[in-house]
């Protein structure tokens, strides 16, 4: 078994690392991933399934609020560029005429694209930092000898790392590897952290639609979202009407952003997010 130094990059800090660029269009990337890694945190934190719950409920009501805050930004930050004021589409005018998406800037088709990667998370069975989790992955475990490409590792609490590569299947071997050594398997939970969905943000939806009329109406419109998994992650009030936060299988979200447009009859207008 390999036991020279890895060459694993720590990017963080004792907590979870945060970029020092700041890009405001990044911040519901890092929340979401923030989210991923306090899910595992959370699995391996050792309380009661219903205190889980009740902490996992608590991440989900904070990710929200973070979501909605950053639509208001966006909406603000867009008031402030433009000359004038917004006149409100009539709900009349809006089933006369399909709404389509606007392009996305290309920045922002790059980053969607080079933004997947693929996670393994490292919590200890034992107290410790993860510091010394990052030290005993590393001494035992040899990336290049197993022919595994790693982007970087990431500290989280409870002595955790997640551990960050381009492909799924260096993921694989990595774990593989893992459950080789006993000195591993015997000391550390292995899992994959699960990956949430993409959404899209449907603004300005006439308050009198409800949730399955909102579906309904996405899905009879829009082939490619047919048969397509979408859940609606919340809903708040806006300047005009509704906004909608809309999440669906990457599939579906892969073939929104190719055509890089939806048909909304009656709906509202929409905007891209992962």
């Amino acid at each position: 078994m390999a036991t020279q130094q890895s060459n694993l990059q720590d990017t963080g800090g004792d907590d979870i690392s945060v970029d020092d660029t700041f890009e405001d269009s990044g911040i519901l990337q890092r929340a979401l991933d923030t989210e991923i890694e306090l899910h595992g945190s959370i699995a391996f934190s050792g309380a009661t399934k219903n205190k889980q719950d009740e902490m996992l409920a608590h991440v989900k009501n904070l990710v929200k609020l973070i979501m909605e805050q950053q639509v208001m930004i966006t909406h603000m930050m867009g008031r402030m560029s433009s000359p004038g004021e917004r006149v409100p589409t009539s709900y009349a005018n809006m089933i006369r005429t399909s709404v389509k998406t606007p392009r996305v800037q290309a920045k922002s088709r790059s980053r969607s694209k080079t933004r997947k990667v693929h996670n393994v998370l490292v919590v200890p069975k034992n107290d410790q930092s993860s510091i010394d989790t990052r030290k005993q992955i590393q001494s035992r475990v040899n990336p290049s000898m197993i022919n595994v490409t790693l982007n970087s590792l990431k500290r989280v609490n409870k002595g955790g790392i997640i551990i960050i590569s381009p492909t799924n299947q260096d993921i694989g071997k990595l774990i593989e590897e893992f459950a080789k050594i006993d000195e591993i398997k015997n000391n550390f939970e292995i899992c994959k952290p699960k990956v949430l969905d993409p959404s899209i943000i449907i603004f300005y939806v006439d308050e009198s639609i409800k949730k399955k009329e909102l579906l309904e109406g996405l899905r009879d419109q829009n082939e490619e979202l047919l048969t397509a998994n979408l859940q609606v992650s919340t809903c708040f009030k806006a300047r005009f009407g509704k906004n909608w936060i809309v999440s669906m299988n990457p599939s579906a979200f892969g073939e929104v952003i190719k055509n890089l447009r939806l048909t909304l009859t009656g709906i509202g207008s929409v905007s891209k997010k992962m």
